[in-house]
């Protein structure tokens, strides 16, 4: 996982708000629910979050938000 130029800066608050949620287990629809927003809406989050940080699955995504203090516990 890359966290250089793509760092935790340069996140929008929506997509630190997605990485929090996708590192507490929560699936797209629960995210969706949560948020008032459309499950592909969120698909399209986490697409922009793996492309953004360079990660090429969901583990990575959560070890990411762990590394930048973005993970809360359940």
């Amino acid at each position: 996982v890359e966290t250089g130029s793509n760092g935790p800066g340069r996140l929008s608050p929506r997509e630190r708000q997605v990485l929090t949620l996708l590192s507490k287990g929560k699936t797209n629809k629960e995210i969706a629910v949560e948020l008032n927003l459309e499950v592909s809406t969120i698909e399209s989050y986490r697409k922009k979050l793996m492309d953004k940080i360079d990660c090429k699955n969901t583990a990575e995504l959560v070890l990411y938000a762990f590394r930048i203090g973005e993970a809360v516990p359940k």
